[in-house]
């Protein structure tokens, strides 16, 4: 256990049960306690175990990377995991996996934007895997922001946009859940070569 100090002056102290999920989001309140920040992946000042809108999750390729997942606390996140990369990705997802989740407790056919934490800044894109309002068939699909849907990238943020039943939502229902599944394509490693420089 641990005490945290709040923004507003009061202290909470936090427990891990290693089988406990507190705040129902899918998350282990011992896997969201390993995030940066000593539980609190976003930066908000509080441990993420405790938010319902709020989760982080430890990467499938590496166990040590937590990646943070905030939407508005209006909504609630659940069944937020990592889940296997499905067959042909166009893009190299292998440096911190893909992740599932839903944004729930939204009014049928509302906008939602889910904030993402990531533990590097070089994101070059964010994939989506699912059905699309043109192709009802499961498929890849880069989900930059058109305008209304898609991602926004900003350095180790990537702020998603969704409408419920629209591009982006794979359940393609204007139900009040949003069922995201996807997962960064970070930059390639920059390398570099010492410069020799001759006599």
């Amino acid at each position: 256990a641990f005490t945290m100090l709040l923004a507003d002056g009061r202290r909470v102290v936090v427990r891990a049960e290693p089988t406990r999920d507190n705040d129902g989001d899918g998350v282990l309140d011992y896997d969201e306690l390993g995030a940066r920040n000593d539980g609190d992946g976003n930066m908000d000042g509080v441990p993420d175990s405790l938010q319902p809108h709020v989760a982080a999750v430890p990467s499938s390729v590496d166990p040590w990377q937590n990646v943070a997942f905030t939407t508005h606390q209006n909504f609630t996140l659940t069944n937020v995991q990592t889940v296997p990369i499905p067959a042909n990705p166009p893009g190299d997802l292998n440096t911190l996996g893909m992740f599932s989740l839903q944004i729930s407790d939204l009014s049928p056919g509302e906008a939602a934007t889910l904030e993402v934490t990531l533990p590097y800044a070089a994101v070059r894109r964010w994939w989506k895997y699912g059905p699309t309002p043109g192709n009802p068939t499961p498929h890849w699909y880069d989900f930059s922001f058109d305008g209304t849907t898609g991602a926004q990238i900003d350095g180790n943020r990537v702020t998603l946009h969704f409408v419920d039943g629209q591009r982006g939502d794979s359940d393609l229902t204007a139900n009040g859940i949003i069922v995201d599944p996807g997962g960064p394509e970070l930059f390639p490693e920059t390398g570099f070569l010492p410069l020799v420089i001759g006599e």
